[in-house]
């Protein structure tokens, strides 16, 4: 890709949008070189003193997303609400194999706004878009809600991965498959968590399922004995969570860090 060729190009957006004039070495900001023909989306963060708001633009080709950005369009800039040079400079991209993953992390997760922190802004009503795990030996707790946990327990934030109804309703319709894919001694779920524990101490399926949640990683062995089992559809659901589970893995790494 041609940075110089885009560092003008960027210059000229700027003077239509009447943006200030981009420096060309801030350029790695909006798009790196490793941006090819893969399906993804662009993103940037507003921030704010107590929440956040992630606006996400999916595209079926990042660096034809990328020439489209360089060449104005304005359906994509307004979505990304970029209306000054710094909003420029701070566009990311997150890959994805499709265009439709890239769509499902777009539905689930950009153009809403999240706290911080869920305790000082979350109560009883509302209490917060963010699903938090819990890992204990072999057993498995995902909250769907942060009604009744308890914060002093070393809990990972999953993010706003799903929801809790939808959540509650696949797990529950797919106990059965689950079962057949790891010794399972307890399993309990509603609207506002799932539980797991594994019989089998180390079972390596069971730690694939928990990566699903841990890392975003959905392993192409899991997903092919889900299959097997004829679970379709809790198949793409499992899949649509690692997405959004692995791109908040990212929001988090580049701008939650020194919120911790």
């Amino acid at each position: 890709m041609n940075f110089e060729q885009m560092a003008n190009e960027t210059i000229m957006l700027s003077e239509e949008l009447g943006i200030e004039s981009t420096n060309p070495q801030e350029l790695d900001d909006v798009v790196e070189e490793q941006c090819d023909e893969a399906s993804g989306l662009f993103f940037r963060v507003e921030t704010g003193s107590n929440t956040f708001c992630i606006r996400g633009v999916p595209t079926q080709s990042l660096d034809d997303g990328v020439t489209k950005i360089h060449d104005g369009d304005r359906e994509i800039l307004k979505r990304l609400k970029v209306d000054s040079n710094e909003a420029l400079n701070s566009l990311k991209f997150f890959e994805t194999d499709s265009f439709g993953d890239a769509e499902k992390v777009v539905r689930q997760i950009a153009n809403r706004r999240f706290p911080y922190d869920e305790e000082l802004l979350c109560n009883l009503s509302d209490p917060g878009p963010y699903w938090w795990m819990d890992l204990a030996g072999e057993s498995c707790n995902v909250y769907f809600t942060t009604n009744r946990i308890d914060r002093g327990r070393d809990l990972i934030n999953l993010g706003p991965i799903g929801d809790p109804r939808i959540a509650s309703l696949k797990f529950r319709e797919s106990a059965k498959i689950i079962g057949e894919l790891f010794l399972v001694d307890e399993f309990s779920c509603s609207e506002k968590f799932l539980t797991i524990k594994s019989l089998k101490n180390r079972s390596e399926r069971f730690s694939s399922f928990v990566d699903i949640f841990r890392t975003g990683e959905f392993e192409s062995s899991l997903r092919d004995q889900i299959l097997e089992l004829g679970g379709y559809d809790i198949c793409e659901y499992l899949h649509g969570l690692a997405l959004a589970r692995k791109f908040w893995i990212e929001i988090s790494e580049l701008y939650l860090t020194k919120y911790r």
